[in-house]
């Protein structure tokens, strides 16, 4: 046993973890520090404090002092040290596993309802969506699952709107099942009664356009038709597939039992593979019903999620894994707060993303099994054939979230996805984060055949550029926002960041420049640190790996000091300096508009849904 507090003896097990604070001088060596859950301000040495960031995971006394040692052990004694660990305890601004675990409960919420559609956005893929639709149906009647199929076609092109609706109605006739269908048309004359029946909240009609049509000089519109699906389904838990997804599913490689919490921003492992058969033939398949997986964690609170009913009662069959928790996820959990509204299968196959630059970053058994040849290292930056999950069920606080096969709890506000370019869901689930604090995000151990048509393969100079677009840009705008009040309910967080993205929109394309351009800079520089932090941990080798890191860090420089910052591209068209920020501008400001008028607009659409005069018809 350890005796460190006061002579009361400890248990070597008991783990703690510090609050989340906010510290501030308050003097030469001394300084306040506010815990943000208990509300108390103690004063502490400026010494101790120093050491709070160091005690913001889960260990026990003895983890904490032996960390403290090797940080700090060069600047004071373990004997100083372990005095400043009492302090920091005395003051209470240390938290244990039991205490975290145990305020869960505060807040059991009531079984949520099953979901109820399925929905798939798609453009101009009737092929494989009609697969990917047959598929879901005979997987459903499988395990007696009646949900209502739904499609969002994002075609601006009345022919591929008619291709697409033709080809539904084949299935639905086929399969004696209703498929319901949002295009073009069915948009345009569901904005129109948005605005007529929104008289009242003065919702502007060109907003409706922008975030359910966008920019038609723009093909990356990939947030419009999820916000369109947000609308169409408002009051609703749904799943989303992309439309080149089946039910076959496959475990990662390494399962456990229990829950983890996470606030890591990817809670994900991955493995790599050369081509499609590869994966294919590493990979086992497994029947289940998708939608009770995510059923298990969507809409639940914290509590409802634990494998034991008592979180004391967990055990090694059943274990609830704390390690990655940030004092901010502790918080809310100690608080009873919290609730799943986004759940994520993991992806086998294609692996939906853009460039291969997670390969730079990976760490430990990943790593070592992809750097290990230059083949290998080859294959992983060109090849987009992976298996990506976490290992057991995690909840995270964290804002990575990818759309491929999705749950959502729509029966409370969320916010609407960014509707130009790439990263679209990333941003929302920043959005999340930022201003709905208790909104959890549920990962799956279960991987979604990711089965595109048409053979894909990343282009292995990518890796080594550094090429950001608008998404991109406007993460950096978001993360500049404070809440005027930071107690304030979503709503009002939501519409604070719409104003704070309308006026970044409004200043004078000069003055915007250099605000972004210092942004920019302050994000470059710390991904500079952390190319250079990677480079000496692994002694800049093996030298293929490190060619690459020094190539990217070159190409994210040359970005920084160009004479202009480009962020349209990716099909944009092409404009001369001064357009093309103005036009950044409107975007961003059109977007701002868009979250401060959203919490009308999806009320709007709730009713309007609920009254069967929503987005959707029936085919």
């Amino acid at each position: 046993m350890l005796r460190l507090f006061g002579g009361r003896k400890t248990a070597k097990t008991d783990e703690y973890i510090a609050v989340e604070a906010r510290i501030l001088p308050s003097g030469p060596d001394t300084v306040f520090v506010h815990d943000r859950e208990g509300g108390h301000v103690c004063l502490l040495p400026s010494f101790d404090a120093s050491l709070l960031p160091l005690l913001s995971q889960f260990r026990t006394a003895g983890d904490h002092l032996s960390l403290l040692s090797r940080e700090r052990g060069a600047i004071a004694s373990n004997r100083t040290l372990e005095e400043a660990f009492r302090r920091i305890h005395a003051s209470g601004l240390l938290r244990t596993r039991s205490q975290i675990l145990a305020g869960t409960t505060k807040n059991q919420t009531p079984t949520p309802p099953n979901i109820s559609t399925i929905v798939w956005p798609t453009l101009n893929r009737n092929k494989s969506l009609s697969r990917s639709i047959e598929d879901y149906i005979a997987h459903n009647r499988r395990y007696g699952r009646n949900v209502r199929y739904l499609v969002v076609d994002n075609s601006i092109n009345p022919t591929g709107s008619k291709e697409c609706k033709q080809m539904l109605a084949s299935i639905a006739s086929g399969q004696k099942m209703p498929i319901h269908y949002c295009g073009i048309d069915e948009k345009r004359r569901f904005n129109k009664e948005m605005v007529q029946k929104g008289k009242g909240d003065g919702i502007p009609r060109w907003l409706m356009e922008f975030a359910l049509i966008g920019e038609s000089k723009n093909p990356m519109r990939y947030g419009v038709a999820r916000n369109a699906i947000l609308l169409a389904t408002a009051g609703e838990m749904f799943l989303s597939a992309d439309d080149d997804t089946l039910c076959r599913f496959a475990e990662p490689p390494s399962q456990h039992p229990g829950v983890a919490f996470s606030s890591t921003f990817d809670p994900t492992d991955v493995c790599f593979f050369p081509n499609r058969k590869a994966m294919l033939d590493n990979v086992n398949f497994k029947e289940l019903d998708i939608l009770a997986q995510h059923e298990s964690l969507l809409g639940r609170a914290i509590a409802d999620c634990l494998p034991l009913k008592e979180p004391e009662q967990q055990n090694d069959a059943n274990p609830v894994v704390t390690a990655r928790m940030s004092p901010r996820f502790a918080r809310l959990a100690s608080q009873g707060k919290g609730r799943v509204a986004l759940t994520a299968a993991g992806i086998c196959g294609d692996s939906a993303m853009s460039s291969a630059k997670i390969v730079l970053q990976l760490e430990g058994q990943a790593r070592e099994s992809v750097l290990d040849t230059k083949n290998h290292y080859d294959s992983a930056v060109s090849s987009r054939e992976i298996l990506r999950a976490v290992t057991r069920k995690t909840i995270s606080d964290g804002s990575f979230f990818m759309t491929v096969n999705v749950a959502i709890d729509n029966q409370q506000l969320l916010p609407p996805f960014f509707t130009t370019g790439r990263n679209e869901e990333g941003i929302f689930a920043l959005i999340l984060r930022t201003c709905f604090e208790e909104t959890l995000i549920g990962y799956l151990p279960i991987c979604v055949y990711h089965d595109p048509p048409e053979s894909r393969l990343f282009e292995p100079e990518r890796v080594r550029r550094f090429e950001p677009g608008i998404g991109d840009m406007l993460v950096l705008l978001i993360e500049t926002f404070n809440p005027p009040v930071e107690s304030a309910a979503p709503i009002q967080r939501l519409q604070d960041l719409g104003q704070h993205l309308k006026e970044l929109g409004a200043l004078p394309p000069r003055e915007f420049e250099g605000y972004v351009r210092f942004r920019w800079m302050a994000y470059l520089s710390s991904y500079i640190n952390l190319l250079d932090d990677l480079l000496s941990r692994y002694g800049s080798s093996p030298d293929y790996w490190a060619r690459d890191i020094l190539a990217l860090k070159d190409s994210a420089r040359v970005f920084m000091t160009g004479r202009r910052i480009s962020m349209l591209g990716g099909g944009a068209e092409k404009l001369q300096e001064k357009a093309e920020t103005k036009r950044i501008q409107q975007i961003i400001g059109k977007f701002g508009e868009l979250l401060y008028w959203w919490s009308p607009i999806v009320a709007l659409a709730r009713k309007l849904h609920e009254d069967e005069n929503g987005l959707a018809v029936r085919l």
